[in-house]
């Protein structure tokens, strides 16, 4: 039984980190659209503010699917989840890794949107935009480091040997 929890629970994190994911690609290339030249600076649109609100909930769900992924691994319940000791060997192993490049992209996502509402930040509005291309680049790359093709690294879509 409990081992059907742990699965739900990892399967409604990696969706809200989609969420988050998609929020992000989606601000990054239309937040001229999403900023509404309308709306004040004091005062952000509608979709900025959801924007905002779905790269914060795939932050915080990029945490819980960690601490899922261990407790699934342990088979012990919540105790077991929050092993220090295990939370520390999840931590060197390739879920670890996938999380602390999707908190770091996230972080910085989420810090450079809202940034892109302050007036007198504007002439940096380019570095903004490269900002948030980076951490497209970051949470796709943990895509490669998850799932059924994860052995295969990054070079592994190239064979190793001709025949």
């Amino acid at each position: 039984m409990e081992m059907y929890i742990w699965n739900t629970v990892i399967v409604v994190t990696k969706l809200m980190f989609y969420l988050g994911f998609a929020a992000t690609a989606g601000y990054t290339f239309f937040w001229r659209d999403i900023n509404d030249s309308r709306t004040s600076y004091t005062t952000p649109s509608y979709s900025a503010v959801w924007v905002k609100v779905c790269v914060f909930v795939a932050f915080i769900s990029n945490a819980v699917w960690f601490i899922a992924n261990t407790g699934a691994m342990v088979e012990e319940g919540i105790q077991g989840a929050l092993d220090p000791f295990m939370l520390k060997i999840m931590l060197s192993s390739p879920i670890g890794e996938v999380t602390l490049y999707r908190a770091g992209g996230l972080a910085v996502a989420l810090i450079t949107i809202y940034l892109l509402k302050f007036k007198p930040l504007k002439p940096f509005l380019r570095l903004k935009s490269c900002l948030l291309v980076l951490c497209l680049f970051t949470l796709s790359y943990t895509f490669t480091l998850t799932g059924h093709v994860s052995e295969l690294g990054v070079l592994g879509i190239f064979p190793s040997k001709v025949t």
